[in-house]
């Protein structure tokens, strides 16, 4: 009978360990991503019951900022930038599927260690490693979040008008939302190519243009225009959840009165 080959017995259970722990990884994961998209749909349905209150709106787009993110970063909360910094992240892992290898291991690696030392979110390092992510897929991750706040509002003007169906509502956005929204949009425009324009160890600009991109982003509820129903609203149930099957329309294929809108 031949002894055991002890380093293949290694290699093996090596191997094991690997794939267990694979195994795990992938299963927190899911776990993150049902609890986030459960968060996700119950802030959206707030905010549509809700679209006046400040609070209801910023929760929601916090919420659809990080709906995509891959690990738990609540101790983040408690430094200035952090906040920020999990929506950045969150953005950009919207994009996720578009990423080469090599962007998806740096993304991964920095969470990591962001989750590991919290005390790095305010360092200019750490939003310098940010900006090429960001100068490639910001345009992307703008459109894709500004369409939909604007098409969770469109729902939350229809769910406060029962009178009025989406259709009719996508007809006339000018009845839906006021003039301001023009300039919502213009201020997106502006962030994505400012940061086109940073210099890749320029972090505190990066900051600075990433809240502002969140400002911009969240003042599009408050153009939304008068909600108030004269009758019983419909049950929130039946309202989609958002990033979802439905195709929506981007910021720059919304038709609006040209009396206050240039072509998008």
């Amino acid at each position: 009978m031949h002894g055991i080959n002890t380093e293949y017995a290694n290699q093996t259970a090596l191997k094991i360990q690997e794939a267990v722990t694979q195994c795990l990884h992938n299963n927190l994961t899911s776990c993150i991503q049902a609890v986030q998209n459960s968060h996700l749909t119950f802030a959206r349905q707030n905010y549509v019951s809700n679209p006046d209150s400040i609070s209801s709106a910023s929760k929601f787009i916090d919420t659809l900022a990080q709906s995509s993110l891959s690990e738990k970063l609540d101790n983040l909360d408690a430094y200035e930038n952090g906040k920020l910094f999990k929506n950045t992240i969150g953005m950009l892992a919207l994009q996720k599927d578009s990423f080469a290898e090599t962007e998806k291991r740096k993304i991964n690696n920095l969470t990591k260690f962001i989750s590991q030392h919290p005390e790095k979110v305010n360092d200019q390092k750490t939003w310098n490693k940010l900006i090429p992510f960001l100068q490639q897929y910001g345009k992307s991750v703008v459109e894709k979040l500004s369409a939909n706040i604007v098409d969770s509002s469109i729902d939350a003007w229809c769910h406060h008008h029962p009178d009025c169906s989406r259709e009719q509502a996508m007809n006339d956005l000018g009845k839906v939302f006021k003039p301001d929204i023009r300039a919502c949009f213009n201020l997106l425009d502006e962030i994505v190519e400012d940061i086109a324009r940073l210099s890749k160890n320029n972090g505190t600009g990066m900051l600075q243009d990433m809240r502002r991109l969140n400002a911009a982003l969240s003042a599009i509820p408050a153009t939304l225009n008068t909600h108030k129903a004269s009758k019983a609203e419909p049950p929130l149930a039946q309202m989609p959840s958002p990033l979802g099957p439905r195709e929506i329309i981007t910021y720059r294929q919304m038709t609006l009165p040209k009396v206050f809108l240039s072509a998008l």
